[in-house]
């Protein structure tokens, strides 16, 4: 039997062959001598997407395994509990996706794949990973999002080539000293966690561009905002539902900010010195309280480049005339406001040229 495929995708128990009118589960496609000989099959393009198999989709990656030179399999949305040692097999693997599954724990073989470049493990049930992880040298992106993880290995710290590391959602309470050697890292999210404090070095991680720090009551954001003052690239920062109270002035620093998050039921107003934050495009404040509108209206009428805005606030039907200096904006949010119809009015009169949505 030849083959001549350019993509294997696995539905449920069956092996759908785009190129030809077959479909063949995997205990017919053992049968086949071609199954045997994939790795010696140039036109093969390695990928598997296990859909909808549940229950049965852990033995069919018993299966999955023989082929060796997998580049890619996909595996997500599915029951699967447990994934053998042998998946080490799968030396060849470059993109691994598990994501929705029922995984308490991975194989300490995982850290074998040293061929892969991607990790998508977010909503399992992992309270830890393999003490080696840090062997997966050529991982760029890993995505452990929506987890039980309690805390992480030191070794991480060697994924010298991670470029996106999603932790968000997990019961970190503290970061590993080796965190700070994660020197490519352009984007992190740390976001629901249990964290009081960042690594002492965290301001080596020189290229963050994206960092979500949200909903990390117990963090030290003094602390917090002396080690982002390091930090020349970092576009777009995320503090909502944090213990901020007041912004410090060393907010200035961050002049390559772009995007800058502080929805907040503690923070009312914030420095004149935001001024000076002459990149920023769009801005988010506010909570369940009254916002110093005196001052905040001002201060960003002085940001020459801000065209989106979220309020929210109880007093945001005392808004003035004065809005009307926000030259730039091109999209206001109003959240957790009452604003009456005439109110709508008076505001899309003051800013023309701005579309204004109310949640």
């Amino acid at each position: 039997m030849n083959f001549h495929l350019t993509y294997l995708v696995l539905f449920c128990s069956a092996l759908l062959l785009p190129s030809q009118a077959q479909v063949l589960s995997l205990k017919e496609l053992a049968k086949q001598p071609v199954y045997t000989e994939l790795d010696s099959t140039p036109l093969i393009t390695y990928a598997f997407q296990l859909k909808g198999c549940k229950p049965q989709c852990t033995t069919q990656l018993t299966e999955v395994y023989q082929l060796t030179k997998l580049q890619k399999l996909i595996a997500s949305n599915n029951q699967i509990k447990y994934i053998s040692d042998s998946i080490a097999q799968l030396k060849n693997l470059q993109i691994l996706d598990i994501r929705w599954n029922n995984l308490k724990e991975l194989p300490d073989t995982i850290t074998q794949l040293k061929e892969l470049k991607r990790l998508e493990i977010y909503w399992n049930r992992l309270k830890k990973l393999p003490i080696d992880m840090g062997n997966l040298a050529k991982l760029k992106v890993l995505n452990l999002g929506n987890n039980k993880l309690e805390e992480l290995p030191e070794s991480i710290g060697k994924l010298a080539k991670l470029k996106e590391l999603q932790l968000n959602n997990n019961k970190l309470q503290k970061l590993p000293t080796s965190f700070s050697d994660l020197g490519q890292l352009q984007h992190l999210d740390l976001s629901n966690n249990k964290l009081d404090s960042l690594p002492q070095n965290f301001y080596l991680l020189q290229n963050i561009q994206t960092l979500d720090l949200s909903n990390n009551q117990d963090l030290d954001l003094s602390q917090v905002f002396q080690q982002l003052s390091s930090l020349e690239k970092l576009r777009i920062l995320k503090l909502n539902n944090s213990n901020l109270n007041k912004l410090p002035t060393i907010i200035e620093e961050l002049r390559t900010l772009q995007e800058l998050h502080l929805l907040s039921d503690r923070l009312t107003t914030i420095p004149k010195t935001v001024m000076k934050l002459t990149e920023l495009q769009q801005l988010s404040i506010g909570g369940n309280n009254n916002l110093n509108l005196k001052k905040i209206i001002p201060t960003l009428a002085a940001l020459p480049k801000l065209k989106k805005l979220t309020l929210k606030g109880k007093n945001l039907a005392k808004l003035n005339k004065s809005i009307e200096q926000l030259q730039s904006l091109e999209v206001l949010f109003l959240g957790n406001a009452i604003l009456s119809e005439g109110k709508i009015k008076q505001l899309k009169k003051w800013l023309p040229n701005v579309d204004i949505h109310e949640f």
